[in-house]
């Protein structure tokens, strides 16, 4: 499953370049990648310490020896990596999930920030495959099943003191039906998100949990 301090966001194509330091700090120069993206309600981005970023990545001087459009490729950009910025929560609904803006200005990052280093550079599209999977079977279900509770928390309480003809409006046969159906349907969504989340846990691979949420 995906760690909690690691948020995801594609971002538009960057291209790899040489940067040089200040000749007194006398290093070598490094070859990495110039970043720009403005992204918004990435999850965890609020409280990250490391920012996952999926681009599709060009090479316009053969810095790396091979064809120019590299295509879709993952980072890993530490928090205090000058240029980017992580706006403040986004916050609807009370929805305790940490959602949040990141953006990010002309950010250098060397390539070895690249997921899998250079060898995988143009492999993102099959890292963010396996990510959001994982992330979604759990920030998703966790989120539609609360809702669901507290829907049916809300009516069965509304149900009990509204009253009609001298008695609850719960006791309605026609809204004992909804009720009951509301319940059923609760309790199948919470028996999946609790599948799901265990075999995850159990180290199963990101499509079978899939599968068994949408068999259930």
């Amino acid at each position: 499953m995906r760690s909690p301090d690691r948020a995801p966001a594609p971002t538009p194509p960057p291209s790899p370049i040489r940067q040089r330091l200040p000749r007194h700090l006398e290093r070598p120069e490094i070859i990495g990648v110039k970043l720009n993206f403005s992204k918004r309600y990435i999850t965890l981005a609020p409280i990250a310490t490391v920012i996952g970023l999926a681009f599709r990545m060009f090479d316009p001087e053969s810095l790396l020896g091979g064809k120019v459009d590299l295509g879709i490729t993952c980072a890993l950009i530490p928090r205090a990596t000058p240029g980017l910025v992580i706006g403040r929560r986004h916050f609807p609904l009370n929805i305790p999930f940490q959602n949040g803006p990141i953006q990010g200005k002309d950010v250098f990052v060397p390539l070895d920030v690249l997921i899998g280093g250079t060898k995988m550079a143009g492999q993102g599209w099959r890292m963010l495959v396996e990510q959001l999977s994982v992330g979604r079977c759990i920030s998703l279900p966790s989120n539609a099943t609360g809702a669901a509770q507290a829907a049916i928390w809300a009516t069965g309480a509304y149900a009990r003191i509204r009253r009609q003809f001298n008695m609850p409006i719960g006791y309605f046969e026609g809204v004992e039906s909804v009720i009951a159906r509301m319940v059923g349907l609760t309790y199948t969504m919470d028996a999946a998100r609790s599948v799901t989340a265990g075999a995850i846990d159990g180290g199963r691979s990101p499509r079978c949990p899939l599968r068994c949420s949408s068999i259930t």
